[in-house]
């Protein structure tokens, strides 16, 4: 399956509007995240910009695709996984997608800054 396939069928199959999907690959608005997929010489990539948060360990790493941090610089911090195209699915591709957008609010969420409220 080509890249381009593989998008219109995933795109398809999450109802996704058409202009999600362009040249460069795909990008789904989940709330105030964004996951960006994109390939290069048939290597897979999903990322999610998470902004200044601070890096923690994540969930389950035994997963595959294994999910990714990385600090960008110091400012900003991309969730990511990476795949070879021909060891993906449609299912794959969904399971790995619902669990980026899982795992980028549970990290958003346990970086936001506690308040104490005094009486």
């Amino acid at each position: 399956m080509t890249f381009d396939a593989m998008l219109s069928a995933l795109s398809r199959h999450l109802y996704l509007p058409p202009h999600y999907q362009h040249a460069d690959g795909l990008d789904i608005p989940a709330g105030s995240f964004t996951l960006h997929i994109r390939q290069q010489d048939r290597l897979v990539t999903l990322f999610i910009p998470l902004g200044d948060i601070q890096a923690t360990s994540l969930a389950n790493m035994a997963d595959w695709p294994t999910l990714q941090l990385s600090n960008t610089d110091e400012r900003n911090t991309l969730l990511w996984a990476r795949e070879w195209l021909d060891k993906l699915n449609q299912d794959i591709m969904v399971d790995l997608i619902s669990r980026m957008l899982h795992q980028a609010q549970a990290l958003t969420l346990d970086s936001q800054p506690s308040t104490t409220l005094s009486v």
